[in-house]
Formats: C-alpha cells, sequence, structure tokens
C-alpha cells in the first residue's frame, strides 16, 4: 500500500503541474511578482513598471512595496538561467506544486494517516476547484500553503520529541511563509500546544513570535524608511467592507453544492470535525498524539482563517473565494481527515472504514466544485502579449522612448522594460486636455492598445489631432501608436 500511495501522489502532482502549465494565467498582481523578480536580477532592485497603486503618470519606475518580497526573491534565482520571464514563471510554480504535493506526503505520514484517508486527500488536492484554481496562476498561494504545511510538520513532529532542532526548522517555516504573505506570521500559533505541554517559558514563546516575523518587521521598516509608507493600497481600518461579512460562508456553502444538499454536508462536515472534541469531553479518547495534533490543526486553522477574515473586513484586501481561503480549505480538509481518524478507531469501525473512501468519490461525482476533466498532455500557451512584444522590440520602436500608455492590462510590463502608464478608466480616452498632457510626457511615449477595446475606438479619434501616428506592426490584436518625427 505503501508504493501505491506514492505513485498516486505522484500521478497527482503530474496533473495539477499539467494543470498549471495548460492554464497559464497571469494577473495583476502576477505581473508585479515576476517584474520585480526581473529587476532585481538584472538591477539588483526591487520595482515595477506599472503604475499601481499609485496611479502617477510620470514616466518613473515604482516602488515593489505593497507585497512581501519571497516569491520575487525566490523567483529571482531562474532569471539565472534565463532571461525569459514567462520560463520562469512556469518552472518556479511547477516546482512550488511539486514541493507542496511533497510536504503533504510527508505530513500525511507524519500524521499515521491510513491509505484511504490519504487517498482522499489526494482526490481533493488535485480536483477540488479552490485548489486547482491557484494551481492556474503564478500567484503566492501555492508557495505559501506548501511552507504552512511545513510549519505544521514541524508543530505534529514536537508533539512527538522536543528538540531544538524541530523548533528551529519550525521557526524558520513560519518565517518563510511570513516573508511570502505577511500574515504567515499566523502560522505561529500551531506551536502553541507543543509550547504548553513542555511548559516552556513564556519569555521563549514572545522569541519565537518575533523570530517568525522578523521578516516581516525589517520588510516594513524598510518601506517605510525608504518611501515613507510600508503600503499603499492595503492600509487598514480605514474603511469597513460589510460586502465582506458573509462572503466566506456562502463561497463554501457554493463549493458544496449551493443548494439545500450543501447546508447537509456542512453539517456532516462539522459534526465529523468536531466530534474529537465531544469525545474527549466524554472520555472515549485520552489525550493522544492524534487528539494533540487535532488540536494543533484546529487551533491554526481558526487564527487563520480569523486573521485572513478579519484583514478582509477593514483593508482593500482580496475577496475571501478560492484565492485566499485555498490555505485554510486544505487545513480545514486535514481537521477533517484527522477526525475520521480517531473517529473510526474509537468505534473500531474496521468493517465500513473502507467505505469511507466512497463518500469523497460520490461528492466528486456530483459536485461541480469537482473538475472531471483532466490534461496528460502539456500544452503551453503563452499571453498574446508575449509576440506583440518580440515585436515592438525586434523593430525598435520601444529604443528611445522613456515609458508607455495602455489601457487596463498589465501584462505588458512582464515584457515592456520601462514605465507603464494604465489609464485604467476607458472613458477617460475621451479627455482630450488629459491625453494632451500625458503623451506628451517624457520623451517619445508610445501608446498600446488592445483592438475592438472601447479605448482603441476612442483613441482612433483622436491619435492624428495628438501628433500619433500606427506603427507598422504583423500584430492583428492589437495597434501601436508612435510620435510623428
Amino acid at each position: 500500500m505503501k508504493y501505491i500511495i506514492y505513485i498516486l501522489f505522484a500521478i497527482g502532482c503530474y496533473l495539477s503541474v499539467t494543470h498549471w502549465l495548460n492554464n497559464f494565467n497571469i494577473s495583476p498582481d502576477s505581473t508585479n511578482y515576476i517584474t520585480a523578480s526581473e529587476n532585481l536580477a538584472k538591477h539588483q532592485s526591487l520595482f515595477v513598471y506599472s503604475n499601481w497603486p499609485s496611479h502617477s503618470y510620470e514616466p518613473n519606475v515604482e516602488p515593489y512595496t505593497e507585497y512581501m518580497p519571497g516569491l520575487p526573491i525566490f523567483s529571482s534565482v531562474g532569471f539565472l538561467f534565463t532571461d525569459n520571464p514567462d520560463t520562469v514563471m512556469l518552472v518556479m510554480n511547477t516546482v512550488n506544486i511539486i514541493l507542496l504535493y511533497f510536504i503533504s506526503l510527508l505530513l500525511m505520514y507524519e500524521l499515521k494517516l491510513q491509505g484511504y484517508l490519504k487517498v482522499a486527500f489526494i482526490l481533493f488536492l488535485v480536483f477540488f476547484e479552490p485548489f486547482r484554481f491557484i494551481f492556474s496562476y503564478f500567484w503566492t498561494e501555492t508557495l505559501f500553503i506548501a511552507l504552512t504545511l511545513l510549519a505544521v510538520f514541524f508543530a505534529i513532529k514536537l508533539l512527538k520529541e522536543d528538540t531544538k532542532k524541530y523548533w528551529l526548522l519550525g521557526c524558520i517555516a513560519v518565517a518563510l511563509s511570513a516573508f511570502v504573505k505577511m500574515y504567515g506570521v499566523f502560522n505561529c500559533i500551531f506551536f502553541l500546544v507543543p509550547f504548553i505541554m513542555y511548559k516552556k517559558k513564556f519569555s521563549k514563546l514572545i522569541i519565537f513570535t518575533l523570530l517568525s516575523s522578523l521578516f516581516v518587521v525589517l520588510w516594513c521598516m524598510r518601506n517605510e524608511v525608504a518611501y515613507g509608507y510600508f503600503t499603499s493600497s492595503h492600509k487598514i481600518f480605514q474603511q469597513f467592507f460589510s460586502s465582506n461579512i458573509k462572503r466566506p460562508f456562502n463561497f463554501t456553502l457554493f463549493l458544496l453544492g449551493n443548494d439545500k444538499l450543501a447546508n447537509v454536508w456542512a453539517i456532516v462536515v462539522v459534526l465529523f470535525s468536531l466530534s474529537p472534541l465531544v469525545l474527549y469531553i466524554r472520555k472515549n479518547i485520552v489525550n493522544d498524539f492524534k487528539f494533540k495534533a487535532w488540536i494543533v490543526l484546529c487551533i491554526g486553522t481558526i487564527i487563520n482563517f480569523l486573521g485572513i477574515y478579519v484583514l478582509s473586513l477593514v483593508s482593500s484586501f482580496d475577496y475571501l473565494e478560492s484565492r485566499l481561503l485555498a490555505s485554510v480549505y486544505i487545513l480545514g480538509l486535514l481537521i477533517f481527515i484527522v477526525s475520521s481518524k480517531i473517529l473510526f478507531e474509537v468505534f473500531y469501525l474496521n468493517k465500513i472504514k473502507y467505505a469511507f473512501i466512497a463518500l469523497p468519490f460520490l461528492f466528486f461525482a456530483v459536485n461541480p466544485a469537482f473538475t472531471k476533466n483532466v490534461d496528460w498532455k502539456v500544452n503551453v500557451h503563452y499571453p498574446i502579449e508575449h509576440s506583440l512584444w518580440n515585436e515592438i522590440n525586434g523593430n525598435g520602436l520601444a529604443k528611445n522612448s522613456s515609458h508607455y500608455i495602455t489601457d487596463f492590462d498589465y501584462i505588458y510590463q512582464i515584457y515592456g522594460d520601462k514605465p507603464q502608464r494604465i489609464i485604467s478608466q476607458g472613458f477617460m480616452f475621451l479627455n482630450i486636455k488629459f491625453l494632451y498632457e500625458i503623451t506628451n510626457k517624457g520623451t517619445s511615449p508610445f501608446v498600446v492598445l488592445r483592438n475592438n477595446e472601447l479605448p482603441y475606438f476612442y483613441f482612433e479619434k483622436l491619435y492624428k489631432f495628438l501628433n500619433y501616428k500606427k506603427a507598422d506592426i504583423q500584430n492583428n490584436s492589437f495597434t501601436v501608436y508612435v510620435k510623428n518625427n
């Protein structure tokens, strides 16, 4: 059975990697990560080209301050081998997915889960929508989840053995998760149970927390000293976002079926997940390893969720859906699986425990939140901007320009290699005074627009008045306007 699990994990990892390669997507955040990474490798400085979040139209680069620098710094190693940002993204996220599966496998064995529970875990990790969604983008989530599970792994190790090695490695895992996403500092809570178990001094808990959050403190101090702010877009306590109050709960019910049956699934999941506490109160189980592991997971999951949830209510945070909830879902899945293991062992359900695997398969079969199609072959589709900028740079259209102007498309900055001024609102292309002003800033700026979009139609009526002409390019998806000599 051991080797069968290895094979199944390998197959699951392969399917997730092929899904990523075949669904190679880039969001605005993705462009900032990879652009900052490339600039670090080439210019030894973290900066981006798009005018976010400043919205400034001055032809300057923008400091990278809005996110933790972990992913760009790790990805910059890729630029030692290639100058192609697409290749770096594809390889880096592939490595992150493999790392996630490898750490998951280690954690499964550390929790001493039976084979059928490992299979259930693989089923969710490969086919469940939130995980497949984050595997589709060059984002921090995949690496963050891997590092979070690594922190859990060392916390579980400490339940068995109190050694300095595991405390140190656990602290490093938490620090690295915070280095990737700021709220990774919440992963410190996984080590609360070992601290209480071994009656560690409170001062050591403080030291552990401070060391775990060292990267966050240094990063915020760097931004504050260098730029006068540690973030421009995620400031807290400026507005209350009431739309996020019910969002995570509604989305979870949607994933469970988006109907009355979803409430049944939710109740079953909650009852299963909370059952060890009831059994402990009724003294059906003692304070053994499995129950301690369940407590570690429960406390850590609750604090992780509350941290993200509260931040989403009082700051300009991403919506609480697949992307941000993916880490909470995988921890919740672990709670459910560990709870199931405890239940089966307490009530000696050996005869029916293998039938448990039928429940996830049934859920998989009837629930649209699980994909039914898989890609076995790799067929990478690069962004259409890729070939456009090969042509622009090949023709020397951007050679003497200080910057360029576009509609709302961040992908250009990956290939443009100079400041990109994004006009985010289409109607602004109707403002002649505004356009005249920004098209005359800097040195020979040029304009790149997607054909058949409103900004293109607006600019088509004004480009001659603004003393621009169309550049001769072969790409039929875009139009490039350059200044008349």
